[in-house]
């Protein structure tokens, strides 16, 4: 997997060397993700603010708990982008972020 979706070694080290424990993590984050992507979109596309903060802080906080970086980085300037309401800007990056996520899941193909 790309080190730029996931930094295996400090992920491991934040739950104690577990990997299995760590791949079961990452696959609950990306049926979150995958579940909760298109509903961001739709937010972002609707203008709706107050949701497009609480999805964006939510999924921000479990991408950079399990160290997926890139992740964590594209969400937290679409939440820092609220402000501004800039609409435009924050699709451009969710679509990083939906690359990312299926990255990550290509990779927890390979895992299982």
């Amino acid at each position: 997997m790309s080190a730029s979706v996931i930094n295996m070694e400090e992920a491991l080290e934040r739950i104690g060397g577990d990997r299995e424990f760590l791949i079961e993590l990452l696959n609950e984050f990306a049926q979150q993700a995958e579940e909760n992507l298109p509903v961001l979109s739709k937010a972002i596309d609707e203008g709706d603010f107050e949701n497009i903060k609480l999805i964006a802080h939510s999924l921000r906080g479990a991408a950079g708990n399990l160290s997926l970086n890139a992740m964590h980085r594209s969400l937290t300037e679409i939440e820092a982008l609220v402000s501004e309401k800039e609409n435009g800007k924050m699709a451009k990056i969710l679509k990083d972020v939906f690359a990312q996520n299926t990255e990550l899941q290509d990779f927890l193909k390979e895992e299982s």
